[in-house]
């Protein structure tokens, strides 16, 4: 009988140990499972960011494009027919 109580004390303590071995896999699993969800956040967030940049970029680009079609105004020659210069008497063509 001392033999049988011996043998379930030892099989209880291998219950616990394995309930306590069982909880620490679980807390790790989950403490891991918190640091990929950051991991994935942070990649979802940064492939935003990067995709807001792009298109800033690209509508720089474009704004700089509309830019450079529209008509360019210079001096070619300036005349003064009364021969000295003075507010009223310059013609621009």
């Amino acid at each position: 009988m001392e033999k049988l109580i011996q043998q379930a004390e030892k099989n209880a303590s291998a219950a616990s140990q394995f309930a306590n071995s069982a909880s620490q896999i679980q807390q790790t699993t989950g403490n891991a499972v918190l640091q990929l969800k950051r991991a994935a956040d942070d990649s979802e967030n940064a492939i935003k960011q990067a995709s807001k940049n792009a298109q800033d970029a690209l509508d720089a680009s474009i704004k700089s494009s509309h830019l450079d079609e529209r008509a360019w105004v210079g001096i070619v020659r300036v005349d003064n027919p009364e021969g000295s210069a003075t507010p009223n008497s310059v013609f621009v063509k």
